[in-house]
């Protein structure tokens, strides 16, 4: 009965949840192209989902191969491995949820929904509900033999690999965006990497999660060493990395602009934005939001929700102008300068 109760209760609340952030589509299939960003997105998701996917069933497929060799015992019947069952069950479920829930953004889209909680909630399901049950399953294998035992404690080493591989791979963010921003062999990536590090650690500050945090903090970089005078070549960006990681590496932090700039941009994260991303490969094309310089395409950001005046422009001309581009809080947007772009 519990059993029957646990997973009742698991499915249909699972389900009335996951409805509650199901977004009906238009009527029309919305054009959209999938930028590297969603690409990545949903291959990160669907990956995490595999393994959550995998982990639960390799536990029910223990469950029944201990109900095998113990054909004459009723201690898989006890109330805690039912229990631990009806979660595992319901991670599955999570898992067919999560893949539900990606083929109908990309079918109906927005593809801005990619960000929203209608595919976040099916990973929670699955990761929480999977916990649960190897936590139900390991403190009942504890009282059996020690065989058993050490089955218990290889269930529940291979539930860490999911959450490290749900970690972001900073050493492949940084090769992206290096690629990406056409910067060329000599960029020192160690020392970006060093960098990450160290802004990542800053006190207060957000830690870096993602692949889109590595690649604000490095566009915002970039962006000061134009500022602060110098080329934007790998030679000169290597000069001045250096001197920023020497700062961030002191004991006081540094007092310097830059400094203050990238505790103040750790800690805008926060609080509520939207992201923008502005490409184009025939830039680099200045980016100039509410009339401040931002950066060179390609180029992201975090914006404070509300209408924002644009232009992207290059040795005087205007290749994008927008006077209200509208952000919304968790909203990501792109624009595209080559099309139709004059310049």
């Amino acid at each position: 009965m519990g059993f029957l109760a646990v997973l009742t209760v698991g499915l249909l609340g699972t389900t009335m949840a996951y409805r509650g952030t199901e977004l009906l589509g238009p009527s029309n299939v919305i054009d959209e192209k999938l930028s590297d960003r969603h690409k990545e997105l949903i291959g990160t998701e669907l990956e995490l989902a595999k393994w959550l996917m995998g982990i639960a069933s390799g536990s029910i497929a223990a469950i029944v191969g201990i109900r095998l060799r113990s054909e004459k015992s009723d201690d898989i019947f006890d109330f805690i491995p039912m229990i631990a069952y009806a979660f595992l069950m319901n991670s599955l479920y999570g898992g067919f949820l999560s893949y539900q829930a990606t083929l109908n953004v990309l079918r109906y889209g927005p593809l801005n929904y990619l960000y929203g909680s209608q595919l976040q909630l099916p990973i929670h399901v699955q990761f929480w509900s999977l916990i649960v049950g190897l936590m139900l399953l390991s403190v009942w294998l504890f009282r059996r033999k020690n065989k058993i035992i050490v089955a218990s404690l290889i269930l529940l080493s291979c539930c860490a690999a999911p959450v490290r591989s749900a970690n972001v791979d900073e050493k492949q963010c940084v090769a992206h965006w290096t690629q990406d921003r056409k910067l060329d062999a000599e960029l020192n990536q160690q020392l970006l990497l060093e960098l990450i590090h160290s802004v990542g650690s800053i006190k207060d500050a957000k830690p870096i999660r993602s692949c889109q945090d590595i690649e604000i903090v490095l566009d915002t970089l970039r962006f000061d060493s134009a500022l602060a005078g110098n080329a934007d070549t790998s030679a000169a960006f290597n000069s001045y990395l250096k001197s920023i990681q020497s700062e961030l590496s002191s004991p006081d932090l540094g007092t310097s602009d830059i400094v203050q700039g990238l505790v103040k941009l750790m800690a805008i994260w926060d609080k509520s934005f939207g992201v923008l991303s502005v490409r184009s490969s025939k830039g680099p094309f200045t980016v100039l939001i509410d009339g401040e310089e931002m950066g060179f395409t390609n180029w992201i950001g975090r914006l404070k929700p509300g209408p924002h005046r644009i232009r992207v422009t290059a040795k005087g001309c205007v290749a994008y102008a927008s006077d209200s581009y509208v952000i919304s809080a968790d909203d990501s947007k792109e624009i595209n300068v080559d099309e139709g772009a004059a310049c």
